[in-house]
């Protein structure tokens, strides 16, 4: 596949791993930090649960506290980062990267805004608190872990929502937090970031370096096939790095390697210099699938954000009236994954910016193609970059006769998964454009095939080096308990539903079907009438005496 991420300039990578980084706040003035330590990066996960869809936390900061008891800062916001942490099952969400003095670590000190909001299984908003004093929570995480001069590594906050208690009568929640060493973290499924700093260099067309707003971390950016560069100053769009300019203040977003200090780019705004004023003011931004769209604002089920909506569903205002970065006005549709960027006041969302993820560039695409289109299937054939695709769904164009279609993926980016994914049997989703009986790819997420075991054998993320490496799953059992499993729909029969297993979790099946009781389930993304075979569900709820007891069921199309 063309377009995995070469890392061209790793002689300035290593460069930057070693002299690029500011010093961790805690160094004397004047010592250097170039061969005593070690840049290392923060990330925050979850341990899924189905209790809420939705969980909203803010981290106001991160210190790793080493063997003499002495606190190094990791990361720090006034504002704090927002993370929905049903979101991050298997995936990582870069919190931050800083130096840190080569040496043992035993512990990391959390401070949490008090604040959170919660979405229960029937979608009705919850508002709690970690403390009842209203100050922010301090948690103190055992983290054993050793920084080695200049060898970068990573380190994971999980929030282990499956232990997370709330006390509806006082409102109070008390959260389990787990730690996860460089191995855990590296097994993650996807690796993500979101960086705001300063260019300070342009290599060519597809690459650039990018000094960290926050931590001043030096960081090599590579346009990864199909990015997206719009400069919010002239609303200009492209595709490299021609629209860059040094000193330029941008937000950069892609898949991030924590050892070579690398982020294999997809959208990168240009904000403005970085010495302009108004630039400097906080952006907000979230993303998630549209519900409705009446030709000018939309309604948007928030999935990621850096701001804690109002509930459980966000109106975009001024949507008519925004730049689309890819895509454009006339594709939108209830469906589809967006981004929007913009102003928030607490209440009200207006869109400045918005962009459909696998749409074209805006202004790049031909007359004679359909610039938009969704497939999901399973891979039955590849050669090279053309996979040959047994199409299930597909959305804005036709599933061929025979339902096979032929696929191009030499110019997509992996959004989850890697390139070895991508084999017979893989269950994939693929965003791109259609024309005269091609697909070409542009945005790839592999659902499952990953080296996941047949059905019958032990938990398939265990496979992909999923789970919480606290040894807290619950996977082995065949005992009532939290169970999931994600598969085709083979038979409805009233309020049973006979799914072929593609991935399940915290039980092990005897067959390669399971039966799932929906009767009292609560049905996201969907309802209990669009039921039917081949319908890709994710069920969760609980396993006993054969019977899957769904609490949630969830249709990925």
């Amino acid at each position: 596949m063309k377009g995995k991420y070469l890392w061209l300039i790793a002689g300035a990578i290593a460069l930057a791993a070693c002299n690029g980084g500011g010093d961790d706040g805690n160094v004397p003035s004047g010592s250097s930090l170039s061969s005593t330590s070690a840049a290392v990066s923060v990330f925050v996960t979850d341990n899924l649960s189905d209790e809420y869809a939705k969980v909203w936390v803010t981290v106001n900061s991160v210190n790793a506290i080493d063997a003499n008891g002495q606190e190094h800062l990791l990361y720090t916001n006034t504002d704090g980062a927002v993370f929905n942490l049903s979101e991050l099952h298997r995936v990582g969400a870069l919190l931050d990267t800083r130096q840190l003095p080569a040496g043992a670590y035993q512990s990391l000190r959390l401070t949490l805004a008090n604040q959170l909001s919660m979405v229960d299984a029937k979608g009705q908003t919850i508002t709690a608190r970690f403390n009842a004093d209203g100050t922010p929570k301090v948690i103190d995480v055992p983290a054993a872990f050793t920084v080695s001069a200049n060898q970068n590594t990573a380190i994971g906050l999980d929030f282990d929502l499956k232990q997370f208690q709330y006390d509806p009568v006082s409102g109070i929640v008390t959260p389990v937090i787990v730690f996860r060493n460089d191995d855990s973290v590296q097994a993650m499924d996807r690796r993500y970031a979101e960086v705001e700093g300063r260019v300070t260099a342009i290599t060519d067309a597809g690459h650039f370096t990018l000094s960290s707003e926050r931590s001043n971390i030096s960081l090599a950016v590579t346009l990864a096939p199909g990015a997206v560069i719009v400069d919010r100053r002239s609303a200009a769009v492209g595709g490299d790095a021609s629209l860059l300019s040094v000193n330029d203040r941008v937000d950069v977003y892609g898949n991030y390697d924590s050892a070579s200090l690398s982020i294999a780019a997809t959208r990168v705004k240009i904000e403005g210099e970085s010495s302009d004023s108004a630039a400097q003011a906080r952006r907000y931004q979230a993303e998630g699938q549209v519900i409705s769209f009446d030709g000018s604002s939309l309604l948007l089920d928030v999935r990621e954000a850096n701001f804690v909506p109002g509930g459980n569903s966000l109106s975009v205002a001024n949507v008519s009236n925004a730049v689309f970065s890819k895509g454009g006005l006339a594709m939108l549709a209830s469906g589809q994954r967006v981004e929007v960027k913009g102003a928030w006041d607490g209440s009200t969302f207006s869109a400045d910016t918005v962009e459909i993820e696998g749409a074209a560039r805006s202004g790049s695409g031909g007359s004679n193609q359909v610039e938009y289109a969704e497939l999901k299937g399973m891979i039955s054939a590849r050669d090279q970059d053309r996979l040959t695709l047994q199409v299930l769904k597909a959305e804005h164009v036709a599933i061929p006769s025979g339902g096979s279609m032929s696929v191009d993926i030499g110019n997509a980016w992996l959004k989850n998964g890697s390139d070895a994914c991508l084999i017979s049997g893989a269950l994939v989703e693929v965003k791109g454009a259609f024309n005269d009986g091609l697909f070409t790819g542009r945005v790839i997420e592999v659902e499952d095939g990953c080296g996941a075991p047949a059905s019958g054998s032990s938990d398939s993320s265990s496979a992909n080096g999923g789970g919480d490496s606290s040894g807290n799953d619950d996977r082995s059992s065949n005992s009532a308990g939290h169970a999931e499993v994600k598969g085709l729909v083979e038979a409805v029969q009233g309020d049973s539903v006979t799914l072929q297993v593609l991935r399940y979790e915290g039980f092990n099946p005897a067959a390669q079907t399971v039966i799932a009781d929906v009767s009292t389930a609560w049905f996201e993304h969907g309802d209990r009438a669009q039921l039917n075979v081949n319908a890709l569900l994710e069920v969760e709820g609980s396993w006993n005496n054969g019977v899957l007891k769904a609490s949630k069921v969830e249709y990925k199309w």
